[in-house]
C-alpha cells in the first residue's frame, strides 16, 4: 500500500471563486424511509427557484413509486422537484410540481438522469413560465402565469408529505430556495460554488449546505428553517464527502469529419494577451490539420498537426510559433496551456514548460471556434474529446497553470473571460460559465451522444475517510489505471493501492507525507510538498516530467528513475530529476535514477545520481547535477565539487567542477563516460598576503611587495596566477623575472601581472613573493595590490566576489562558443559563465580590462528585444526591453550601458552583446553594442566566476602607499589653497595628482581653474567642480570615488546642455523635459526613460520643471582628450537650413571656438538666461565678433550648420579647452570692428543681427565670416535677421555699404522697435520703413513702430548704411545724404519740400578724382533719388546744391 501521511485537517472547498480549505459533505438518503423534516416554509408570489445537486443510486422501478428529492405536496400547494412515477415512459425524468391558483402546473425534462451520478437541478417559476434546468441548461419551459400561495405543508428532502413513501435512494446536497426568479446566468454563476455569504443574499430563502459530518440536523444557513434526520437512528455513514461541485462530469466527443462549437458573440475586452487552457484526448492521430480553437477571420489558432500529433500554434505570436516536442498521446488525457504576452509567448504540457516563443500577435474579437473549423464544406475537427476549455485576459504564471489544471472552476475568477466546462447532459448549446455570455453552439453534432462523460482528471475530496477503494472519496470515483489524480489538500491519509499508475499526479500541501510503496508517473509529478520515499521506487514513464515546486523528496532510502532515449541532448534536465545533459553523442537508451542517501567517506550532499546510457564512451559530454539547500548535509557549498564513483560507490574520486551557489548547481564537462555521481567537499587554494603596507617613494628602485606570502593547497598543482594594482596609474609597474619554470607577463594597459605554468604551491608562494612594484608617477596615495591563484582578477560587489578571465588569442570567435567555453570553465570550484555587468561599478572596472571588442553574456536571440543575461547567477533576468534609447529601456531598474542608436539589430541578425575596446574611438570605450554571432571584429570574451556568495580563498590583498603630490586638505576644501596639496603649492598642468579619502575634499569653486596631468581619485574620496569651475587634465582621469561636476542654470526657461562625464545617463534629468534634436528632421524628441545613456559631444534641450532647482550635479568620470562626434548634413524640404547639429561642450572646461577648425562655420547658443528674454546668439568661425561669446562655457549645448556632408564628424580636442568664459557669460567680451550691432526689442527681449564690412566678404552666405538666423518659437518675441541671397543671417559680413534689406517677425502684434546697440566705422545707418515710407537715423535714437504679424511683411525694412573716411563738406542747413552702393548713386532729403511746395533738390554734379564732369543734371523728387548715370568703378565726388546750398561727398563705386 501507499500511504500518504497527513499530520493535520484541511478540506478543499469554493468561497467566492477562490479554492479555499473547508469542508465539502452532502446527506445520504437509503430509500427505504430516510428523510429530513424541515417545517413550513410558506411563501407565495409570482417567483420562485428551487435548487440543489442529486445523486441517485437506484431509482424505484414499480409501479406508482416516485423518486422525491426535495420539497412540500398537498396542504394547498405544491414545490418541488422529484423523478416521474414508475410507470412513466421513463421514470428517470425530473418534474418541477409548482400550485399556480388553484391548480398544479408542472414541467418535465426531455433530458433522462443516470445512475451514479451527479447532477445539478433547478425549478424555476418568473410569473409567466415555470423551467427546469439540468447543470445550468434550461431543459424544459411551460407557459404559465398567475401566483402561487404559501402553503401549510411541511418541507421534505428525501420525501415528499406522506413519508411513507416516494423514498430517494441517492445523495443530496446544496439545496437553496429563492423568492426570485434566478436567471440561467445566475443558475451557473452559483451552481459550483457554496454562497460565500449566505446572509447578504437577498432574496434567499433557506439554504441547506449539507456540511455537517455527524449529528441529526440540517442547518438553515439563511433563515431558521433548520431540518431534523429522520429515521437514520442505527445507522453510520450517512454525513458523506460530496463531489457534487468538484471534478468533470461531461466533455465533448468530436468525429474528426465536421463537428465543431461555433461562439459567435464578440470577446470583450478582445483576446490579444493572455491565456488559453484545456483538457484533450486525441483518438488518432490527425490526417489532416485539427484545429482545436480558431479564430474564424484571421486565422490565429491552435491545432494538432497532420500526421504528428503535435500540438502548435498559428499566426498567434509575432513572426514565430509554438509546437509541442512530442505528439500529445492517443486515448489519454492531457492538459494544455499557451500564454500569450507581450514579450514572450509559452507552451504548457501537463503544466510543464514545453516551449517558449516571441511575443504574442493575436486579436480575437469575433466569432472563433472550438474542436475544429470549417469554410466552404473544409473541415480541420478533432477527433477525440475536449474538457475544461478556459480563456483568461491575463497571462497566468506556470505556478497558476498548475495550481488549476486539475480542478474545476467557479466560473467568476478574476480575468476569466470565457470558461465552458462541457457538463451539459444533451442539447447543442455549449455554455460559457464565465457569465460573460460566450455561449457556443453545436455544428453537425448529436445534442445527445456527443456529450459523454469525462475522466480528464479525478480529484481527491478531502474526505474524513482514508480508504483510497471508496468511490465518494473521489470526484469520478476511484482512480482508475493511468488517471489524472489531484490530491490539493488533505484530511487524512489516503492509502493508495500498491504499484498505482497516474497520468499526472499533483500532490498539494500538507505536511511531510511518506510514500510506502512503488508508483508509476507517465505525466507531470507536481510535488507541494516534502516527501519520504522510505525505501520505495518511482518510476517516471518515457514523457513524464519531476516539478518539485514548494516540496521535494528525500529519504535515506529509495529513488525516482526514468529511461529515456538520449542523442545529440542540449542542457536536457532528464524527466525533471536534476540531471541536466549535454552531448553530441547518442547515448541510446539511458536510465537515470536519483537518490538521497549520503555517503560516509568522502562525506557527501544527500543526493546521487546513476546514470547508465546504452553507449557509454566518447561522449564528451557536460552534466550540470542540481542539488538543494535541504541536501547539503552540514557541508560548506562553497566547497562543493562532483565525485565520481565507477564501483557500485565504493570509492569515489574529485573531478571538480564549477559550482553556481544561486542556481545551487555544479557543471562539469569533458565526461567520457557517465557513472555514478555525489557532491562533497573539495578543498580550494588559500592564498594570505599577511596584508603588508609597504612604503614607496616615487621614483626609487622597485621593493617586494608580498614577502611573507603563504599559499595552502594541499592537492595538485596551481596552473596561473594574476596580480593587479588599483587605482590604475599610468606609471606604475609591476615586475616578475621569473622562477623554477614560471614566467609572467606585463600588460601596463589594464596593470595586471600574469604568472603562468604548471607548478605545486610552494613554487606559486616563491614566485609571488618575488613581485615587485615600482613607479615615477608623482600620484601619492595607497595601491591595492591583489593576488589571484588563477588566471583572472577579482572584485567584491555588495559584498560578492567575483572573478573575472578575459579570453582570446586575436583571432574571431563567435558569441556561442565563447559561451561554450565560459560554460565549461571553472575557477577554484566556481562554474564560469560570460560577464554578466549588473553595476556601473563593474562595468567600470572590466572596461579597464578590454583592449579589443570583447563578448559578454548577454542575448535577445530567443526573442527579439528582450534582452537577458544567459547564465550565471542572473541567469534568465531580463535588463532591457527594445531596441535603442528612448524608444528602447531597462527593466525594473537593471543596469544597461548601451552605446548610442544601440542595439539596433542590424541585418537582422544581431542578437548577442559584447563590450567595446579601446580600438574604437574612446568615446565607444566600454560601451555595449549588439553583434551578429559570427562577427569577425568580436576577438575575445570575459568569462566570470563567482556572483553567487562563493568565498573565493584564492584572492587577498597587499598595500603599497606611495609618496608624491597628494591633496591633504589640511586648511579647506578650496583647490586652489596651497596648503591644501602635500607639496605645498598648487598643481600645474605637468603634474599627476592623488586624491585620497581624506575629512576636506576639493572643490574647485565658481571663477576659478585648476590644471593638472593624471589625477587619481580614491575610492571614498571625491572631487566637485562648482557651477562656473573649470578643470583640464593633460593625462587620465581614474575615478574610484565620486567626481562631480555641477552648473547652474535658472529655471522656467529653455537652455542647451551636455554631458561632462562618461556614461551619463538622462536619470540627472528626472521630473525635467529634456530633449534631443534629429537633424535629418530638424525636429526635437522628448527623452522619458531616466537610463538613457547621453552622448559625449551630444547637445540636449533642457526645460527645468522643477523651480526649486537649478544646479544639476554629474558624477562620473570628467572627458578629457580627443572625442569625435558625428554629425550629418540631409537635405530636407520645410526645415530652415540643412546641416544643424546639436554639440555639447564634452568638457569641464570652456572651449574657444578661436581654435575651432573653420570648417565646421560658426557656433550658435540658446541663450535661456538672457535679459528681456531668450534668443539665439552666435559667432563667427573667423573670430573678431559675434552676437554671442567665443567661449563655450562647460555643459553647454551649441549648434553648428555644416554646408554638406564633409566634414562626418565634429573634432573636440584638448588644444580647444580654455578656462575662460566657463561662467557662462554669453556677451561678447571684443570690440566691434568696422559695422554695426542692430537690436530688435519689444520692449523687454533683445534679439540680435551683426552686420560688418570687409572688402573681401561677399553678398551671400559665407559659412566661415557668416552665421544663420536661429529663429526662436518664443511668442511675442520680436526677431531680426539680414536677408541674403542665401537666406537669413544673424551675422552678415558685407563687402561694402549701402541699402541692406532686413527681415523682422514677431507673432504677437504691438509695439516694437529696431535700435542700434554699437556702430563701428559707420557714418550713417537709416532704417527705412516701407510700410510707412518713413526713413529713421539708427545713430540718434531706436526706431518705433507697431506690427501686426497678419498683414505686416517680413521684409518690411531696409538699412541703408554710409561708411566713414569719405570727404565730407559739411552745410548745417542742408540734411543731405549722398552715398554709393550696388554700383550706384544716391541722395536723399531729410527736408523733402520747400516752403512754396517746390521740391528741394535743384543740381547734382559728379565729378572723377581728375576734376572732370561726369554728369551736371538738375532733378527732383522726395525721400531717395536715385543719380541716372552709369560710372565704372573707382572714385567720385558728388555735389548737390539747393539755391546758395552746397554739399559735396567722395563715394566709391565699386
Amino acid at each position: 500500500m501507499i500511504r500518504f501521511t497527513l499530520l493535520f485537517l484541511t478540506i478543499l472547498s469554493l468561497l467566492g471563486g477562490k479554492w479555499i480549505n473547508a469542508q465539502n459533505n452532502c446527506l445520504e438518503f437509503d430509500g427505504t424511509d430516510d428523510y429530513v423534516e424541515c417545517g413550513n416554509i410558506g411563501f407565495g408570489g409570482s417567483a420562485i427557484t428551487l435548487e440543489g445537486w442529486v445523486w441517485v443510486d437506484n431509482f424505484l422501478g414499480s409501479a406508482g413509486d416516485i423518486n422525491s428529492i426535495f420539497g412540500r405536496e398537498y396542504g394547498g400547494g405544491h414545490m418541488l422537484l422529484r423523478f416521474q412515477d414508475g410507470n412513466d415512459a421513463d421514470d428517470r425524468l425530473v418534474s418541477f410540481q409548482l400550485t399556480i391558483g388553484s391548480s398544479t402546473e408542472e414541467v418535465k425534462t426531455v433530458t433522462a438522469i443516470e445512475e451514479g451520478r451527479w447532477y445539478h437541478l433547478a425549478g424555476v417559476y418568473d410569473g409567466s413560465a415555470i423551467k427546469i434546468y439540468i447543470n445550468g441548461v434550461m431543459d424544459n419551459s411551460v407557459a404559465k402565469s398567475g401566483n402561487f400561495s404559501p402553503s401549510t405543508e411541511t418541507f421534505y428532502i428525501g420525501c415528499t408529505v406522506n413519508h411513507n413513501d416516494k423514498w430517494l435512494d441517492g445523495k443530496v446536497d446544496e439545496v437553496r430556495i429563492w423568492n426570485d426568479a434566478r436567471t440561467e446566468a445566475e443558475i451557473r454563476q452559483n451552481m459550483y460554488r457554496e454562497l460565500p455569504d449566505p446572509s447578504g443574499e437577498t432574496n434567499l430563502v433557506t439554504y441547506y449546505k449539507l456540511n455537517a459530518t455527524s449529528g441529526a440536523s440540517a442547518t438553515d444557513s439563511k433563515g431558521s428553517y433548520n431540518g431534523t434526520l429522520t429515521n437514520y437512528g442505527g445507522q453510520s455513514g450517512y454525513w458523506q464527502t460530496s463531489s457534487a461541485m468538484f471534478g468533470p462530469k461531461n466533455c465533448l466527443d468530436f468525429d474528426g469529419y465536421n463537428d465543431y462549437v461555433r461562439v459567435n458573440t464578440t470577446l470583450s475586452p478582445a483576446f490579444t494577451l493572455g491565456t488559453i487552457s484545456f483538457w484533450i484526448k486525441p483518438k488518432a492521430t490527425p490526417g489532416n490539420n485539427a484545429r482545436l480553437f480558431s479564430d474564424y477571420w484571421d486565422d490565429d489558432e491552435i491545432y494538432l498537426q497532420t500526421g504528428t500529433g503535435k500540438l502548435g500554434t498559428h499566426y498567434m505570436i509575432n513572426g514565430d510559433q509554438l509546437m509541442s516536442s512530442n505528439p500529445l498521446p492517443n486515448n489519454q488525457w492531457t492538459h494544455v496551456a499557451i500564454t500569450l504576452g507581450n514579450t514572450s509567448s509559452k507552451l504548457y504540457i501537463n503544466g510543464v514548460l514545453d516551449d517558449e516563443a516571441g511575443p504574442a500577435d493575436v486579436n480575437i474579437a469575433d466569432a472563433f471556434e472550438i474542436g475544429g473549423y470549417s469554410t466552404s464544406g473544409n473541415y480541420e475537427v478533432l477527433n477525440g474529446q475536449l474538457d475544461e476549455f478556459r480563456i483568461w485576459n491575463d497571462v497566468r504564471t506556470a505556478e497558476e497553470i498548475r495550481e488549476y489544471m486539475c480542478k474545476n472552476l467557479t466560473g467568476n475568477e478574476d480575468n476569466l473571460i470565457a470558461y465552458y466546462h462541457f457538463d451539459n447532459a444533451s442539447g447543442t448549446v455549449l455554455q460559457d460559465c464565465s457569465g460573460n455570455g460566450h455561449d457556443g453552439t453545436l455544428k453537425n453534432m448529436d445534442g445527445n451522444s456527443d456529450w459523454v462523460a469525462s475522466a480528464a482528471f479525478n480529484m481527491w475530496l478531502n474526505t474524513t475517510s482514508t480508504t483510497w477503494s471508496t468511490a465518494s472519496n473521489w470526484s469520478l470515483g476511484v482512480p482508475a489505471s493511468g488517471a489524472n489524480v489531484s490530491i490539493y489538500d488533505f484530511t487524512n491519509e489516503p492509502n493508495i493501492p500498491a504499484s498505482q499508475t497516474f497520468g499526472s499526479l499533483y500532490i498539494g500541501n500538507g505536511t511531510t507525507t511518506t510514500l510506502s510503496a512503488a508508483m508509476t508517473v507517465n505525466g507531470s509529478l507536481i510535488l507541494k510538498k516534502d516527501m519520504d520515499l522510505d525505501g520505495q521506487a518511482i518510476t517516471l514513464g518515457s514523457n513524464a516530467y519531476l516539478l518539485e515546486e514548494g516540496g521535494s523528496f528525500y529519504g535515506t532510502s529509495g529513488s525516482i528513475t526514468t529511461t529515456r532515449n538520449l542523442n545529440n541532448v542540449s542542457a536536457q534536465n532528464i524527466g525533471g530529476l536534476g540531471a541536466e545533459i549535454t552531448t553530441s553523442a547518442n547515448m541510446g537508451s539511458t536510465t537515470i535514477t536519483r537518490s538521497h542517501a549520503a555517503n560516509a567517506d568522502p562525506v557527501s550532499i544527500k543526493r546521487k545520481y546513476s546514470i547508465v546510457p546504452t553507449t557509454n564512451t566518447g561522449l564528451n559530454a557536460t552534466l550540470v547535477f542540481h542539488y538543494l539547500s535541504d541536501e547539503l548535509n552540514d557541508l560548506n557549498e562553497s566547497t562543493l565539487a562532483l565525485f565520481r564513483s565507477t564501483d557500485g560507490g565504493s570509492t569515489w574520486s574529485d573531478k571538480g567542477g564549477g559550482r553556481n551557489l544561486i542556481s545551487r548547481t555544479i557543471r562539469l564537462s569533458g565526461i567520457d563516460a557517465f557513472s555514478d555521481w555525489t557532491a562533497a567537499s573539495s578543498p580550494m587554494p588559500v592564498i594570505d598576503t599577511q596584508d603588508p603596507a609597504q612604503k614607496y617613494t616615487s621614483g626609487d628602485d622597485e621593493i617586494v611587495i608580498a614577502p611573507g606570502l603563504i599559499i595552502t593547497y594541499p592537492s595538485g598543482n596551481i596552473t596561473a596566477a594574476t596580480v593587479s594594482i588599483s587605482p590604475l596609474v599610468a606609471e606604475d609597474i609591476l615586475t616578475f623575472g621569473g622562477y623554477s619554470g614560471l614566467s609572467g607577463s606585463w600588460d601596463n594597459t589594464t596593470k595586471r601581472l600574469t604568472i603562468t605554468g604548471s607548478a605545486s604551491a610552494s613554487d606559486y608562494q616563491a614566485a609571488l613573493r618575488l613581485v615587485t612594484f615600482k613607479t615615477t608617477s608623482g600620484a601619492s596615495g595607497t595601491r591595492t595590490i591583489d593576488f589571484n591563484v588563477g588566471n583572472g582578477v577579482g572584485l567584491d560587489i555588495d559584498g560578492k566576489k567575483h572573478f573575472y578571465e578575459v579570453l582570446g588569442d586575436g583571432s574571431s570567435i563567435s558569441w556561442t562558443t565563447a559561451r561554450a567555453n565560459a560554460l565549461n570553465s571553472s575557477y577554484a570550484g566556481a562554474a564560469g559563465y560570460l560577464a554578466t555587468i549588473i553595476s556601473a561599478t563593474e562595468n567600470s572596472y572590466l572596461k579597464d580590462k578590454v583592449t579589443r571588442d570583447t563578448w559578454i553574456g548577454a542575448s535577445d536571440a530567443a526573442i527579439e528585444g528582450v534582452w537577458r543575461w544567459m547564465d550565471g547567477p542572473e541567469a534568465g533576468t531580463q535588463f532591457w526591453e527594445g531596441g535603442p534609447a528612448p524608444g528602447g529601456h531597462t527593466v525594473d531598474d537593471q543596469y544597461a550601458n548601451w552605446w548610442s542608436g544601440e542595439p539596433n539589430n542590424a541585418n537582422a541578425n544581431e542578437d548577442y552583446c559584447h563590450m567595446r575596446g579601446t580600438e574604437h574611438n574612446p568615446d565607444y570605450w566600454g560601451y555595449w553594442n549588439d553583434y551578429s554571432n559570427d562577427n569577425a571584429s568580436a576577438k575575445y570574451y570575459i568569462i566570470e566566476y563567482g556572483g553567487d556568495g562563493t568565498d573565493f580563498t584564492t584572492m587577498d590583498e597587499a598595500t603599497v602607499v606611495v609618496n608624491g603630490v597628494s591633496w591633504t586638505g589640511s586648511v579647506d576644501n578650496d583647490w586652489n589653497t596651497a596648503g591644501n596639496w602635500s607639496s605645498a603649492s598648487v598643481p600645474g598642468t605637468t603634474t599627476n595628482l592623488l586624491i585620497p579619502d581624506v575629512t576636506n575634499d576639493p572643490v574647485i569653486a565658481y571663477g576659478t581653474g585648476a590644471n593638472c596631468n593624471d589625477i587619481t581619485v580614491s575610492s571614498g574620496a571625491s572631487l566637485t567642480i562648482n557651477s562656473g569651475g573649470s578643470l583640464i587634465t593633460s593625462g587620465t582621469i581614474s575615478n574610484y570615488g565620486a567626481i562631480n561636476v555641477s552648473r547652474t542654470i535658472s529655471e522656467s526657461a529653455w537652455h542647451l546642455v551636455s554631458m561632462p562625464v562618461l556614461a551619463g545617463t538622462a536619470n540627472t534629468f528626472v521630473g525635467d523635459y529634456l530633449q534631443y534634436w534629429t537633424e535629418s528632421t530638424g525636429a526635437w524628441t522628448n527623452i522619458t526613460e531616466p537610463t538613457t545613456a547621453l552622448t559625449r559631444g551630444q547637445g540636449y534641450g533642457l526645460w527645468p520643471n522643477d523651480e526649486k532647482r537649478g544646479t544639476y550635479t554629474f558624477s562620473g568620470i570628467p572627458n578629457t582628450g580627443n572625442i569625435n562626434k558625428s554629425i550629418t548634413y540631409t537635405t530636407v524640404t520645410g526645415k530652415d537650413f540643412d546641416g544643424a547639429n546639436l554639440l555639447g561642450n564634452p568638457y569641464p572646461s570652456s572651449i574657444d571656438w578661436d581654435e575651432v577648425n573653420d570648417v565646421y562655420g560658426a557656433v550658435y547658443y540658446w541663450d535661456g538666461d538672457a535679459v528681456g528674454g531668450a534668443a539665439y546668439v552666435a559667432y563667427p568661425a573667423t573670430g573678431e565678433y559675434g552676437t554671442g561669446s567665443q567661449y563655450v562655457p562647460p555643459l553647454q549645448g551649441f549648434f553648428i550648420v555644416v554646408p554638406d556632408n564633409d566634414p562626418s564628424y565634429f573634432a573636440f580636442t584638448n588644444a580647444m579647452r580654455t578656462h575662460s568664459g566657463a561662467t557662462g557669460y554669453y556677451k561678447n567680451e571684443k570690440s566691434l570692428p568696422d559695422g554695426i550691432m542692430l537690436y530688435a526689442s519689444n520692449g523687454s527681449n533683445h534679439d540680435k543681427l551683426l552686420i560688418r564690412l570687409n572688402d573681401e566678404a561677399t553678398e551671400g552666405m559665407d559659412h566661415q565670416s557668416d552665421a544663420w538666423k536661429f529663429p526662436s518659437n518664443t511668442n511675442g518675441i520680436a526677431q531680426l535677421w539680414a536677408v541674403c541671397p542665401d537666406g537669413k543671417l544673424s551675422i552678415d559680413v558685407r563687402p561694402e555699404p549701402g541699402i541692406i534689406q532686413l527681415g523682422f517677425s514677431n507673432n504677437q502684434a504691438g509695439f516694437n522697435s529696431i535700435g542700434a546697440a554699437e556702430i563701428a566705422g559707420i557714418n550713417t545707418a537709416v532704417i527705412e520703413d516701407t510700410k510707412t515710407n518713413t526713413f529713421h537715423d539708427l545713430s540718434k535714437s531706436a526706431y518705433e513702430f507697431t506690427w501686426d504679424p497678419l498683414t505686416d511683411d517680413e521684409k518690411r525694412f531696409k538699412l541703408h548704411l554710409n561708411a566713414v573716411g569719405i570727404e565730407e563738406t559739411p552745410i548745417n542747413e542742408s540734411n543731405l545724404l549722398i552715398y554709393a552702393a550696388n554700383g550706384q548713386i544716391f541722395v536723399k532729403n531729410v527736408n523733402d519740400i520747400e516752403t512754396d511746395g517746390r521740391p528741394s533738390i535743384q543740381y547734382v554734379t559728379v565729378s572723377d578724382v581728375m576734376g572732370r564732369v561726369v554728369l551736371q543734371k538738375e532733378i527732383s523728387g522726395n525721400g531717395i533719388i536715385s543719380v541716372p548715370v552709369n560710372l565704372q568703378t573707382g572714385v567720385y565726388l558728388v555735389s548737390v546744391q539747393n539755391g546758395q546750398k552746397i554739399k559735396t561727398e567722395k563715394v566709391i563705386i565699386k
